[in-house]
Formats: structure tokens, C-alpha cells, sequence
């Protein structure tokens, strides 16, 4: 079950982004910066879909940690098992950061995202039998991340042009 879930997030996220762009003209109209590409409700858009699949992503993650190793049943299981999801807390607290500041909370969602990597590498096994836990790991947050940076981006780039009007 816990590995169909880490399969199916990664490929739902993806589904969800590609169905938003459609086709090239509407892709490069919306990650460009120029005035007149940066409107409200794209960037309203983006800001909402990366805010869902990191505060998805993050919230798996925690409650993987909090019941994945309980070995108790019930809740005295889960209160002794909680330590393990302090990850997971520490993710969501990087999902809050981005909510509030997008620019510097993509930035770290980034930095997880391509640290996850490195990270599963160092264990020393092929790359063909970790893929599918590092993209359940590093997509989600990269995604999240590209898109609280882009709307940041075109968010500046708009209030440029008001400014200069």
C-alpha cells in the first residue's frame, strides 16, 4: 500500500501540471516574465497548484512517518512511533515558508528536492531500483518549488509594469 502511494503521487502531480499546459504557445506564455504574459489569475493558479502538491506531498510524508513504524495498535502505537515524523514536520514547516514567502520557500523546496538524490545515491544500490521512491521523494517538491518561484517571478514582473505605467 505505501509504495502505491509513493508510485501514484508522483504521476498524479505530473498529470495535474501537464494538463495546465496544454501546448507550447500557452506553456511559453506562461513561465514567460514579460508585463503583459504576468496575469493575476495564472499566477493566482500557479501559487495554488504548487501550494497542493507540497502541502500533499509534505503531509504524506508526515503521516508515513507517524504510522509507517508503529508497532503498538492504536493510538499508543502512534504516540510512541512520533518522533518518526518529525521529517515530515520539518517539511511542512518548509511548505508554510513558501506559503508565506515564495520566493525563499521555493527556493528551500528546490534545495529538498534535488538533495533527495545525492542522498538515496550514497546507499549504493542502482539507480534502477531506488527511481521510483527518489521521484515519490524529490518531484513533488521540485514542482512545488518551480512553480512558487515562477509565480513569485511573474507576481514582480506584473507590479513592474503597474509601476511603470
Amino acid at each position: 500500500m505505501q509504495m502505491l502511494v509513493l508510485l501514484v503521487f508522483p504521476i498524479l502531480a505530473t498529470a495535474v501540471i501537464w494538463s495546465y499546459f496544454r501546448n507550447k504557445e500557452e506553456q511559453a506564455a506562461r513561465f514567460a516574465v514579460h508585463a503583459e504574459h504576468a496575469t493575476e489569475p495564472t499566477i493566482r493558479r500557479m501559487r495554488n497548484i504548487g501550494r497542493s502538491v507540497a502541502l500533499v506531498w509534505a503531509g504524506l510524508i508526515a503521516l508515513f512517518g507517524l504510522v509507517s513504524g508503529a508497532t503498538r495498535p492504536g493510538l499508543i502505537g502512534i504516540l510512541m512511533n512520533s518522533p518518526n515524523a518529525l521529517p515530515g514536520v520539518g517539511f511542512l514547516i518548509c511548505v508554510a515558508l513558501a506559503w508565506r514567502w515564495e520566493a525563499l520557500g521555493g527556493a528551500v523546496l528546490l534545495a529538498e528536492g534535488l538533495l533527495v538524490f545525492p542522498i538515496f545515491m550514497s546507499f549504493g544500490r542502482p539507480l534502477s531500483l531506488i527511481w521510483p521512491v527518489m521521484l515519490a521523494l524529490a518531484l513533488p517538491p521540485l514542482v512545488a518549488g518551480l512553480l512558487f518561484v515562477g509565480s513569485w517571478r511573474k507576481s514582480r514582473a506584473l507590479g513592474m509594469a503597474e509601476a511603470a505605467r
